[in-house]
């Protein structure tokens, strides 16, 4: 998917975020796989598929998608693990991790803080917060190595695209075999 406009001028606004992710990939050493996808070892390289809805790649800042993308490669790496990127409009192999980015309100993909959200827009800092709440909305479906159906997928919800990078880092790589749902107080489940 591309982010940027027809015409943009240098190569890295054609690319968008995909640009900056292959080109961020340079650094990454090439490590063993010891975390597990799903419950699933991992001996190659995870593929990163990212796709935005039209009003995510009109509106959204990408910079703060590209941001996004390079916290999901440094913790792939802290973890061990080598990322990749599929080329646009061919299909990945396994095992892959496939983002749906639904939603991207977050200021820069930040959250934007209570007493500058107060001076900005007359909030109060509650009603700030509340305005935020659910800023950040990307569906990730797993593919595990040897597979070619998603073993699971999930709607990850959070402030930030920090907030929601670290918690596909943290659910996805588990010995569990499906996404944990987290408990929700009020008889609601998760997606």
């Amino acid at each position: 998917m591309r982010f940027g406009g027809e015409g943009a001028g240098s190569r890295l606004a054609r690319w968008g975020v995909r640009g900056a992710l292959l080109l961020s990939l340079s650094s990454l050493g090439c490590g063993a796989g010891s975390s597990k996808l799903l419950g699933a070892p991992v001996h190659r390289p995870i593929a990163l598929v990212f796709r935005a809805t039209p009003e995510v790649a009109a509106r959204a800042d990408r910079r703060s998608l590209q941001a996004f993308g390079q916290s999901l490669l440094e913790g792939l790496r802290e973890k061990g693990l080598v990322g990749c990127l599929a080329p646009e409009g061919e299909p990945a192999p396994a095992p892959r991790l496939e983002f749906m980015v639904e939603r991207w309100d977050a200021l820069g993909g930040k959250r934007l803080g209570r007493y500058a959200a107060g001076v900005i827009f007359g909030l109060p800092a509650a009603v700030a917060s509340l305005v935020h709440a659910r800023d950040v909305q990307v569906d990730c479906s797993v593919v595990r190595e040897g597979e070619t159906a998603a073993a699971d997928h999930y709607l990850f919800i959070g402030e930030t695209g920090d907030d929601v990078a670290s918690e596909i880092l943290t659910r996805v790589f588990t010995d569990e075999t499906r996404l944990e749902r987290p408990v929700v107080r009020g008889g609601h489940g998760g997606a």
